[in-house]
């Protein structure tokens, strides 16, 4: 029997996917057009966000829990980037799916979101970590220093696999002609409840633990040396580079899910703004530190420079966050 006939959201005699909402379909040959622009998306964000972890990944920064936190960060962007642009992109331009390919596209599903819940888990992570750098430096270094630190990623994986194995009847499919995974369940209503909470739960706290840092900072600021020491001119525009970065990551888990499960769902073409909204905090991140981060920029400008021949001078790393005496 052709696995088509016998996997949900499938015509009954043939290999035709049928959508589990009705989307109006803008273009005849919409999934080549979709496919095309999410490879230029993936291109324009998986090369710089390369250049970041590479810079990350320098021993003159991973002597510092903060960047060791964003390089599992950037693993996991490159990762996210490679399942929901280039693996969606070439998804619709071959019009792959379960119902001609089988139950192996719905297990690449089922590792997306996986990845994405993840992530979401490294980010409130790495934000709890910026905040208590300003508010509580002591419980800081007992959470992240040393060592302590690289076990957060367990706990972000473990995250991962409690949200993801504590979905009621999942099923994850792609859909070549809208562009769109979408991540539903088998039950009467197909909304997946653990999505859903994950993402506005991720948004309030990302967004509150980064606005929480951006006050302290500038409390710390007025204060002045009189209760810690000056804040530098590096410190100040790291504070911006994490406010905008969480903020980007935080309003985009929202916006997704708007697209996906309520006002926008039935909307041509906003499946595939929705993914590339998606695909815009893991290469934002990218753009965002190798513009503003010193210390980064010039140790991804020396790789170009082995390539290029040009010759780039070597800072000294500085952490990325705040220090207290």
């Amino acid at each position: 029997m052709d696995a088509g006939q016998t996997l949900p959201y499938c015509s009954p005699n043939d290999t035709a996917l049928q959508s589990s909402h009705v989307v109006p379909i803008v273009f005849s040959e919409q999934r080549y057009m979709l496919g095309g622009l999410y490879l230029v998306v993936w291109a324009l964000g998986f090369f710089p966000q390369c250049l970041c972890l590479y810079s990350i990944c320098h021993k003159q920064h991973l002597k510092y829990p903060c960047y060791v936190l964003m390089m599992f960060v950037s693993v996991l962007d490159l990762s996210n980037l490679t399942t929901c642009v280039l693996t969606a992109g070439i998804f619709s331009l071959l019009d792959i799916h379960h119902c001609n390919s089988g139950y192996w596209v719905i297990i690449i599903g089922y590792v997306t979101l996986w990845l994405w819940f993840a992530y979401c888990g490294a980010a409130m992570i790495l934000a709890l970590n910026r905040v208590l750098e300003f508010s509580s430096k002591h419980t800081s270094e007992l959470l992240f220093d040393g060592r302590r630190c690289w076990l957060w990623v367990f706990v972000s994986l473990g995250y991962a696999c409690l949200v993801q194995c504590t979905v009621s009847k999942p099923f994850y499919y792609y859909n070549p002609t809208e562009g769109v995974f979408n991540f539903f369940t088998l039950h009467t209503t197909p909304t997946n409840v653990n999505h859903i909470v994950n993402n506005m739960f991720t948004f309030l706290f990302v967004s509150v633990s980064y606005t929480s840092m951006r006050l302290l900072l500038k409390i710390k600021m007025r204060q002045g040396v009189s209760t810690v020491r000056a804040v530098s001119s590096l410190e100040a525009k790291l504070s911006i580079q994490t406010f905008v970065v969480g903020i980007l990551a935080a309003f985009a888990t929202i916006g997704y899910i708007g697209m996906s499960y309520f006002l926008f769902a039935r909307v041509p073409l906003t499946g595939a703004l929705g993914e590339c909204l998606w695909a815009s905090v893991h290469r934002g991140s990218a753009y965002i530190y190798l513009t503003m981060n010193k210390s980064m920029r010039t140790t991804a400008l020396k790789l170009l420079s082995v390539y290029g021949g040009t010759k780039v001078t070597t800072l000294t790393a500085t952490p990325s966050f705040v220090q207290h005496k």
